[in-house]
């Protein structure tokens, strides 16, 4: 080979490496390029759900309190005390707001609180803000009783807002106004917001729409930036915030491409030496270049967070510093394949599994979520992504992919940290899985119940009821092992998932513990509370078709154990087949009270010394098409709880009113409900069957008993008041039963007293009983009130109750429950035989 044709080769090698060069620099830095850009487009994304997650916490915040009957009446004007108990500085720096306003139906401000979050004091209501509250008031307007609205608006700096109609917490209105509560995108909430997403943010203008929501700048070869515009609430001017990050990709390409010149320069030097040595170099330089580009194009296409590159062949693994971050420690080292171990044992067959199916190409992409473990001992979920690359024969030699930290989609409860409903039905499934492979696996589930956390919350504050609920979590973590699940579903609710038991007694060594724990008080708000709950315990999941059967019958055993007042219920299958029989005894009261299905009969109140009625007690039953009469103490009960008695109660109070009206001039009296009486409804209901009957106000007598008084006694006194300026009596029912009876007589419109039919059953044979009888019809007759005894049942009682000096009875020694039209034969036949000089009926 001559110096000419060394000098061609030499030539034609320096044209080649120079063309790769120019070539490869050009894969090497688009194929950066593309994977930095893809990185600050997921940092963006970031930055809006973190913005999101804000907004959704504000609409939370402003749900709960304004759907609470303390801010109700607060608005209202009923309760001045609102504010000395539950707003002021520590409120809002415990739900870390800026300020809360109360403003009314027509934008005027009801109150305004404001807080420095850092000094934790009061301060004055920023005048800027508080104008733009009382002038945009279309754009906080919940006239509708539409759900919280949450977004930005933009004064002198940009808040998020979110606000929420006034309302009862049943959600009924009307509407008293709205809640708007908010933080301002300060310097603090921003340094927060980017230590949160661990992305450098800078707050910038308004700016001009871009035709794909983001905008990219590559400011300098150091430094790279993206802009997230975030629009204004109801079209007003929004914001923009600046994302910024290091150009450490770019920067990688630069090297890379430093190296790569290095390389090439010094092939070509060495291809001077023995030249065809160098081609052989440069044959194989060039496969290891192909190989080194798809490896980073695989990387790049499955990148999310932290970056992985397996070499299958050497089976080596080498991990990105993110993805050691990500992890807590640095356990991943570029000798140590074995990184899958840091799985969780139950996750682990999951993921080999689907890591199998992709290497032997059943799938296109690997996709696997498991928990991880971090270098703290705690298990994360992560995503884990990834694409095989293969030789000319399909043999994967090559793996790369992502890893991506799960914690930021909302899994987990954003008051205790715990695992929300959908991480929840996750980890359930898996059991479920897992049951289903394994024979011998057992997991168990507990569905736990605060007992009055409802008094709690009203009668001390949301804020104090979310204190209750972090110590609650608190206890219930240290009654578990790491490997159990641990999640709150709703307000006071949470289940536990008991991963791989071996025996019942195991489960209920974990129930006994949580009761124990909830033995001791809680300190809140310098007050010890006591409290305990209701637990439903389901001893395995094996054979269940899906999640919501399986929280169904842990939920149905918690009832079960709330109902017979016990710490816990174990399931079987009985308990859902009365559950069952109770959904289908409800679905057929709705029927009933649709199709006609209720009667109503009369029990008469008489004179005791002629017989005849002086008014009547409508009594409700329910008869089946077929005949069948279904006792009230099977319906009555159910109607309560599920609030058929509303309707049921309307029906008969104006069925009543019209049957009697229709009767005569004598008086009816009717039971009214618990429920009825709390709801205040009963006095509309009342004017309405008064107005369409005709029924004279004095004519209709309302029953409440001792118990419907205990609730809530200035809420009572509120409606019975109402209803003696309508012209009703009210009678108090089985009197004597309470434990404070006689402050009811101080505290309420009472007319009439119903003495129990437990005290005259007893009446004759007892001196107690007859003492205690004597002392109420005399306590009555001292305060100018009437007395009806009830059960009266033989001619003795009669007598006795007569010398006693009673006026009137009720039982069954004078007539039973039927039908009014009955009693109005009788009464026309013994007036007929009493004109005739005979006996009457």
């Amino acid at each position: 080979m001559n110096v000419r044709t060394i000098l061609l080769y030499l030539l034609g090698v320096v044209l080649f490496l120079a063309i790769l060069y120019s070539a490869a620099s050009l894969v090497l830095l688009n194929g950066f390029k593309s994977v930095e850009s893809e990185e600050m487009l997921d940092n963006l994304r970031r930055v809006e759900e973190a913005i999101a997650a804000d907004l959704d916490t504000l609409a939370i915040i402003a749900s709960d309190w304004a759907y609470w009957d303390d801010a109700y009446a607060f608005a209202g004007g009923e309760d001045d005390s609102f504010i000395d108990v539950n707003l002021g500085a520590e409120t809002l720096t415990t739900l870390n707001l800026d300020f809360m306003v109360f403003v009314s139906p027509e934008h005027d401000l009801i109150h305004a609180d404001a807080a420095d979050l850092i000094a934790e004091e009061s301060i004055p209501l920023d005048e800027t803000l508080a104008a733009y509250l009382a002038s945009a008031g279309p754009i906080f307007d919940h006239s509708d009783l539409e759900d919280a609205i949450a977004g930005t608006i933009v004064l002198a700096q940009p808040i998020l807002v979110a606000s929420a109609p006034i309302v009862t917490s049943d959600g009924e209105g009307p509407s008293r106004g709205t809640l708007v509560v908010g933080r301002f995108l300060s310097e603090d909430l921003l340094a927060g917001l980017a230590q949160q997403t661990r992305i450098d943010l800078e707050l910038l203008p308004p700016q001009p729409p871009n035709a794909e929501g983001r905008e990219l700048v590559r400011l300098d070869e150091q430094t790279i930036a993206g802009t997230v515009e975030v629009a204004g609430l109801g079209g007003t001017p929004g914001f923009a915030l600046r994302v910024s990050g290091p150009r450490r990709i770019f920067n990688q390409a630069r090297l890379s491409q430093a190296y790569l010149a290095i390389a090439l320069i010094a092939i070509g030097l060495f291809f001077g030496v023995v030249i065809v040595s160098l081609l052989r170099r440069v044959l194989l330089s060039q496969a290891a270049l192909r190989a080194s580009e798809e490896r980073y194009a695989r990387t790049a296409e499955g990148a999310n967070d932290g970056l992985w590159d397996w070499d299958l062949q050497a089976n080596r693994v080498y991990t990105s510093e993110r993805f050691k971050e990500m992890l807590g420690q640095d356990v991943l080292e570029p000798t140590n394949a074995d990184w899958l171990e840091l799985i969780h044992p139950d996750d682990r067959d999951r993921f080999r599994r689907d890591l199998v199916h992709h290497l032997r190409g059943r799938s296109q992409l690997f996709e696997s979520e498991q928990r991880v473990r971090h270098g703290d001992g705690t298990y994360l979920w992560m995503l884990c992504r990834g694409r095989a690359l293969r030789d000319d024969t399909g043999r994967p030699v090559r793996m790369a992919g992502s890893l991506t930290d799960m914690t930021q989609r909302g899994i987990f409860d954003a008051l205790t940290g715990l695992p929300n409903r959908l991480l929840l039905n996750d980890r359930l499934e898996q059991a479920l899985a897992i049951n289903g492979r394994n024979p011998k696996r057992r997991d168990a589930v507990l569905f736990l119940d605060l007992d009055r956390f409802k008094i709690i919350n009203d009668s001390l504050g949301h804020s104090s009821g979310d204190q209750l609920l972090l110590e609650l979590a608190a206890r219930l973590q240290a009654c578990v092992r790491s490997n159990d699940t641990l999640a709150r579903i709703g307000g006071d609710e949470f289940v536990i998932v008991l991963h791989d038991i071996d025996t019942q007694d195991e489960v209920l060594a974990v129930v006994e513990r949580v009761g124990g724990s909830l033995m001791k008080p809680f300190l809140i708000s310098d007050q010890e509370i006591y409290t305990g709950a209701s637990i439903g315990v389901l001893l395995g999941i094996r054979g269940y078709l899906g999640i919501d059967e399986i929280l169904r019958d842990a939920d149905i055993a918690m009832y079960r154990a709330k109902e017979d007042n016990q710490p816990y219920a174990i399931f079987d299958r009985s308990m859902f087949e009365q559950a069952a029989l109770r959904q289908q005894r409800e679905s057929d009261m709705r029927q009933a009270l649709e199709t006609g299905e209720f009667r109503l009969v009369y029990q008469p109140i008489v004179d005791l010394a002629s017989g005849l009625p002086v008014s009547f007690e409508a009594l409700l039953r329910w008869q089946r098409p077929d005949g069948t009469m279904i006792s009230p103490s099977d319906f009555i009960p159910l109607a309560e709880e599920t609030s058929l008695i509303m309707p049921l109660g309307r029906w008969v109070l104006h069925q009543a009113c019209r049957q009697i009206a229709a009767s005569g001039d004598r008086a009816v009296n009717i039971n009214v409900s618990t429920k009825q009486l709390y709801h205040g409804e009963v006095v509309q209901s009342v004017r309405s069957a008064l107005q369409e009957s005709g029924l004279a106000p004095e004519q209709l007598h309302i029953e409440i008993t001792e118990s419907a008084l205990t609730d809530d006694t200035p809420r009572a006194a509120e409606v019975l008041a109402e209803l003696k300026a309508l012209g009703v009596r009210v009678v108090l029912d089985d009197f004597g039963t309470g434990y404070s009876s006689l402050s009811y007589l101080h505290e309420f419109p009472i007319d009439v007293l119903k003495i129990d039919r437990a005290f005259v059953a007893r009446m004759v044979h007892d001196l107690r009983s007859r003492e205690i009888v004597r002392g109420i019809i005399r306590l009555a007759q001292g305060l100018g009130l009437d007395v009806i005894p009830e059960g009266i049942e033989t001619e003795e009682q009669r007598r006795l109750l007569e010398a006693m000096g009673c006026r009137t009875g009720q039982g069954y020694h004078f007539a039973r429950p039927r039908p009014l039209e009955t009693f109005e034969l009788q009464v026309a036949a013994a007036s007929v035989s009493d004109q005739a000089g005979n006996e009457p009926i």
